[in-house]
This record gives C-alpha cells, sequence and structure tokens, in this order.
C-alpha cells in the first residue's frame, strides 16, 4: 500500500522502503516548477512551467507521521530525472526544471484508478497512484516549439516506472539525448557526509568502485540495467530501461562530480532529428533499504 500527501503544488509519495514488514518508507516529490520566459536568455532554468520529480528522502512513520531521517537531508539529491536534451551549439539543454524551456498543458493525478483533486489537499492511500503530464519543449532560450512531451508516472510497492512519449515538430541536431537519470547521492552532504552509495554494476559486469569523486568515466553502450548501493548506508537502487521505440541502444555512464553518483542514460546520442520523429522510452525505478 502507498501513502500520499496532496496540494496544488506538491505531491508527496511514500513507497514501503522494504519487501519486509518495515517503519521505513521512502519519500517521493513531485512539485511543479515555474520560471518566466527571459527574453535575453540569460536566466537559468528559464521558460518553464512544468512538474517533476524532486528528491527523495528516507523516512520513518511514527505514530501516523512520517520523520525524514538522515537530519532531514534527501538521499536522492535535486536535479533531473526525466529529461535533458543539448541541441548542437546550444548554451543548455531543455527539457525538466534544472534546464528550462519546457511549458505544461495538461497534468492529473489519480489513484487506483480515481482521479484526485489537488485543489482539496490531504492525505490517500492506493495500491497504484500515477501522475500524468503533457507539455511541450522549446528550443533553447526560444518560446519556439520543437516536441510535444508526454509523460506517466506510475508508481507501485515495488518502485517507480517512467514512461516517456516525444514527437518532433521540428529538426534538431541532438548532441546528448538524456531520458533517465537518477541523482543519487555519494556523500550525504554533497562532497562530504555519510556514504550514501559506493559501488555500482552495469547489467552482469564487474563491480566498480564509486566512493569517491574523480574516477575515469566510462561510457557502455546498450546497458540495460545499472545497481547501485551503499555498504555503509545499508541502501541500494536501480534504473532499468524496459522498452524503448525509435532510439538507438543506450550510452550510460555514471558522473564522477563531487555532488553525486548521478546515473545518466543517453538514450540519442548524436543523432539529426527529423520532424514527425517520435520517441518513446518506458524506465523502472528501485530504492531499498536494509530492513
Amino acid at each position: 500500500m502507498l501513502l500520499a500527501e496532496v496540494s496544488e503544488r506538491e505531491i508527496r509519495i511514500f513507497l514501503p522502503a522494504s519487501d519486509r514488514p518495515t517503519d521505513r518508507w521512502f519519500e517521493f516529490g513531485l512539485r511543479r516548477f515555474e520560471r518566466p520566459f527571459d527574453p535575453a536568455g540569460k536566466a537559468a532554468n528559464h521558460n518553464l512551467d512544468a512538474w517533476n520529480l524532486d528528491r527523495v528522502f528516507e523516512v520513518r512513520e511514527s505514530e501516523g507521521r512520517m520523520e525524514r531521517l538522515r537530519g532531514g537531508k534527501p538521499i536522492v539529491a535535486a536535479g533531473s530525472w526525466e529529461c535533458a536534451i543539448r541541441e548542437k551549439g546550444a548554451r543548455d539543454f531543455i527539457g525538466s526544471y534544472a534546464h528550462g524551456d519546457e511549458t505544461l498543458q495538461t497534468f492529473s493525478l489519480w489513484a487506483d484508478d480515481q482521479p484526485v483533486d489537488l485543489a482539496a489537499g490531504g492525505r490517500l492511500q492506493a495500491r497504484k497512484i500515477v501522475f500524468r503530464h503533457r507539455s511541450v519543449l522549446h528550443r533553447c532560450d526560444t518560446q519556439t516549439p520543437v516536441a510535444e512531451y508526454e509523460r506517466t508516472y506510475t508508481f507501485r510497492d515495488d518502485g517507480l516506472v517512467l514512461s516517456q512519449d516525444l514527437f518532433w515538430l521540428e529538426p534538431m541536431e541532438v548532441t546528448d539525448g538524456y531520458l533517465a537519470m537518477l541523482p543519487i547521492r555519494r556523500n550525504l552532504d554533497g562532497a562530504t557526509g555519510e556514504l550514501i552509495t559506493d559501488s555500482g554494476r552495469r547489467d552482469f559486469g564487474p563491480e566498480e568502485d564509486l566512493s569517491a569523486p574523480g574516477f575515469p568515466a566510462r561510457y557502455t553502450v546498450g546497458t540495460r540495467r545499472v545497481r547501485i548501493w551503499g555498504r555503509q548506508s545499508g541502501l541500494r537502487a536501480s534504473v532499468e530501461i524496459l522498452e524503448r521505440s525509435g532510439l538507438p541502444s543506450p550510452e550510460f555512464h555514471f558522473s564522477s562530480a563531487p555532488a553525486y553518483n548521478k546515473l545518466y542514460f543517453d538514450c540519442t546520442r548524436n543523432r539529426s532529428v527529423k520532424a514527425g520523429e517520435r520517441w518513446r522510452v518506458r524506465v523502472r525505478y528501485r530504492l531499498a533499504s536494509a530492513p
């Protein structure tokens, strides 16, 4: 069973942290982000109105209340999960609250196939929670639409499945098309603090040491499932590409930046996109904590 707290601008969804009975949960945040268009094209993540995933906390249920653990600090940092696409020569990526140039069309929340009124607020329980979102992507620093973008978040006890569908309205020379990411922490405080994740594995490959920033970047084509975990924290996570259509085999790498051990799936690499092209990708995210 899932729990959720809803309001007009934020949805907090709680998934069990283990398949065994426990008082631990993971709190996933979905928030609406807005930034006005900057005609000068200098503001960060401007031209934005979109709902996006925003951080994950490990929490404990106590007397009907959810208490954030680890001093209230997130184990998955702020950053893009869903979409970050870069056009050749552009100043920045487009898509998601980290980069902007995405504007909302419609959205809806469903609990066990029944619509939920966000304006009414409150708490709910359900076996399945679904959030549907339609938006338009714009060419970087402009109000020119380049793609229609739909995504569906489906939360169940065993994790989150994110389905994305992009229909291109304009041609574009794409250098990077990240459509699956996870900005999970290496250290709790960014570059310091408790070690949250220290090891990872791609598909059935060897274990990789991710315990310190600056490790050599390694890019692999065709990786479908990546696991990451922390021996000290007892936390583990995985990201798996379940389906893709209109896209080549993804290229994967772990980020070695001080802020996190972020997982990146580049689902396009260098690509000449044509108007009328459609991309579809379905990704499963799982998190677990040692009971």
